[in-house]
């Protein structure tokens, strides 16, 4: 992961955030590092600048290239876009979904962003893409970290677990099914049952029941998603634009295998929970830093 575009004397300049995620001071921004996503904003102090995961990717592949043994902090990301249109309202009311994969401390995660279009008529490709913004699973609409609605599901890939986590209010019942419980009672969206669709795909679940739950708490309807073509039906989805968006996850976890066989010390899995004080938390109860403390004493004086 390491590149020579972020080749860059960064002593003086780093700062860490309050999950100890390293940041870099505003007077070091230059040219090299891409402006950051304003939608993706942390309160930082304001002599420091937030960058959004993939910008952040490289400069801690160069930290850690300079500080840290590789097999301390190893990270490789994919971004996959899964482009969904609503038929029934407008050919340019459209949504996209990326797939973020990512390697900490020897584990993968993966984890599903939103990108809404603020599509407008005429505008041209560059033009829709400058005003696309990206919804992070790992934060409110603050930017700030948000774990009460997190469930961390496990996946396999070949003999390799991985880890998912999905925004959904979840329990899971019989190893294959998943209760979703919507807020206020309101029915599930076209958003959210296509990316529970993708979900499904890469949990391997056959099966989900969502229950929609009324404000005292009591389940008042109950749906099914058991194939894409009940998926397809509901929402008028062409199973074309499914069967393409599905080849495209097929390629993605065909080079997140490829990966984790080429990277022997991918090996150790741990079952982990999502805790809204403790972030990452291993059972039993065992706390998990993202960098080390030897990391972090280098920078104490910052």
């Amino acid at each position: 992961m390491y590149s020579d575009r972020f080749s860059l004397n960064v002593d003086g300049f780093i700062l860490f955030d309050d999950s100890g995620f390293p940041v870099l001071k505003q007077e070091f921004v230059t040219t090299s590092i891409s402006k950051p996503d304003v939608n993706l904003k942390r309160k930082y102090s304001r002599n420091c600048i937030p960058f959004s995961l993939k910008d952040k990717l490289p400069i801690i592949s160069y930290i850690q290239s300079c500080f840290l043994p590789r097999t301390d902090l190893e990270t490789a990301t994919w971004d996959a876009r899964f482009v969904t249109h609503r038929a029934a309202l407008s050919a340019m009311t459209s949504s996209c979904f990326k797939l973020f994969i990512e390697v900490f401390q020897e584990r993968i995660f993966i984890r599903i962003c939103e990108i809404e279009n603020a599509s407008r008529p005429k505008q041209t490709l560059e033009q829709k893409n400058l005003s696309a913004y990206s919804v992070a699973f790992l934060t409110d609409s603050d930017g700030q970290p948000d774990w009460r609605n997190y469930v961390l599901r496990r996946m396999k890939i070949g003999q390799h677990k991985v880890y998912f986590n999905a925004l959904v209010d979840a329990k899971k019942k019989d190893g294959n099914l998943v209760e979703i419980r919507s807020r206020g009672g309101s029915k599930m969206s076209y958003l959210s049952a296509v990316k529970l669709l993708l979900e499904n795909y890469l949990t391997g679940i056959e099966c989900s029941v969502i229950g929609y739950h009324d404000p005292t708490g009591k389940m008042t309807t109950v749906e099914h998603f058991s194939t894409n073509d009940s998926l397809s039906r509901k929402y008028n989805l062409k199973k074309e634009t499914l069967q393409i968006e599905i080849e495209m996850m097929d390629k993605i976890l065909t080079e997140i295998d490829l990966f984790v066989e080429t990277n022997p010390e991918i090996t150790k899995f741990n079952v982990v929970k999502f805790s809204e004080r403790a972030g990452l938390k291993f059972i039993p109860n065992e706390e998990h830093e993202l960098l080390s403390d030897s990391f972090k004493e280098r920078f104490e004086s910052l």
